[in-house]
């Protein structure tokens, strides 16, 4: 159970499943933590689709999404998905999925309030409230966390606020409607890559005195409404902001020589995602079907500033970056139950994105994208299934990993 667990956050919970590994990176900064599956190594977790609630927190750039924002005290079940999922879940999801389920938690008034620490000044406070109106069938929550570390190393530490809070209305036949809303800010040190030297002699010293913060805030709607028992119609919307701020350079080497280069990095992503479904359970003549027909609609934004610093060489250079990405797709998933435990499953998806980047000559550049799965599984007992599976996946590129040919020339000048 994840009680039994004695696990902190939720990257240090994930990492106990079976083939799920947690590359832990910033001094043990579960922000920066990075999941991965099925032997994917860089930027495996662009592979790897975490969904909370229905909302898909992967973020749309090269960065991991931000495990530390789920509390753990809130979480009912995780359920891992293995290989590819991109039919029903889209992007992200060629490596497998990860399904956390906050707890229904029922109407009566609770409030829990927790305090852990650890070696190198590390604590962590976390604390919340839940309860509802029964009779109004209304249920609300709120949850708070806070985490410190100095970390092992010079310049690794970091300080991490969460919030989150949300209400949720059922109504007699299962439908709901659900409205959450979280923030997160973290901010860390970098201490950078070890020589072979500072490894022997040095363990704790920093390479740099590099340093970042990341702050997101944003909001999850979502429902459910069942249409004549067999169909269901459910959606999730969802918004974010994140704001990035990084600096690097400046560091010392082994002789204590200054290496004269800077680099201020600030950056802003809008991410808007709306998922209608559609999800018919009708028996076809003595047998059971369940059908699935989805739409999935994306927009991100990204407003990028990079000022690069050279005093040695008198020289600064400055770039502005504004990258538009609109994705669009639909996607049918069919499951037909051959016996109790034995099912065929047929399913495919289209996508298109549309991009637009100002540093560009060109102006832009649209993919298609299509998925498609045949399996057969097979369920041995209730918790277990075993697959039979051929499959097409894909991966769209990060919104920053594009290689824009024809870029345009930076604006440089002497500070």
């Amino acid at each position: 159970s994840i009680a039994a667990s004695n696990a902190k956050n939720v990257p240090e919970l994930i990492q106990q499943f079976p083939g799920i590994f947690t590359t832990h990176k910033g001094g043990n900064n579960p922000a920066l933590a990075e999941v991965t599956m099925r032997g994917y190594g860089e930027n495996g977790f662009g592979r790897v689709a975490i969904v909370v609630d229905g909302e898909k927190i992967n973020n749309p750039d090269m960065a991991a999404p931000n495990l530390a924002r789920i509390p753990i005290n809130g979480i009912e079940k995780i359920e891992i998905l293995y290989g590819p999922q991109t039919v029903l879940h889209g992007d992200g999801a060629s490596a497998g999925m990860i399904n956390i389920v906050t707890s229904e938690r029922d109407y009566e008034n609770k409030s829990y309030a927790e305090v852990h620490g650890g070696s190198w000044n590390s604590i962590g406070v976390s604390c919340g409230i839940s309860g509802g109106l029964e009779q109004e069938m209304i249920n609300y929550f709120t949850d708070f966390g806070y985490d410190h570390s100095d970390g092992y190393r010079a310049n690794s530490g970091f300080d991490i606020y969460n919030f989150q809070g949300g209400i949720r209305k059922s109504f007699e036949n299962d439908a709901f409607l659900r409205f959450s809303t979280f923030f997160s800010d973290a901010e860390y040190e970098l201490p950078g890559p070890l020589s072979k030297y500072d490894y022997r002699h040095r363990p704790k010293h920093s390479t740099y005195d590099d340093w970042g913060r990341l702050t997101a805030h944003g909001f999850n709607f979502s429902g459910k409404g069942i249409i004549a028992d067999n169909h269901e119609f459910d959606f999730t919307l969802t918004f974010s902001q994140r704001n990035s701020h990084f600096t690097n350079g400046n560091y010392t080497d082994i002789y204590g020589t200054k290496n004269l280069f800077s680099r201020n990095y600030r950056s802003d992503i809008y991410s808007l995602r709306f998922t209608p479904q559609y999800t018919c359970q009708e028996n076809i003549g003595d047998f059971e079907n369940e059908f699935i027909f989805g739409t999935e609609i994306k927009y991100d934004r990204l407003d990028g500033k990079a000022i690069e610093c050279y005093p040695a060489f008198d020289f600064t250079s400055r770039e502005t970056y504004d990258i538009d990405r609109l994705t669009a797709g639909a996607f049918a998933h069919d499951e037909f139950m051959l016996t109790e435990k034995l099912s065929l499953i047929l399913g495919s998806r289209l996508e298109r994105a549309w991009n637009e980047n100002n540093i560009s000559v060109d102006g832009g550049r649209n993919d298609n994208f299509t998925a498609f799965e045949t399996a057969v599984a097979y369920r041995p007992i209730d918790d277990a299934k075993l697959f039979l599976r051929w499959s097409k996946f894909y991966r769209n590129a990060f919104i920053d990993e594009y290689r824009w040919r024809n870029a345009k020339p930076s604006e440089t000048s002497k500070p």
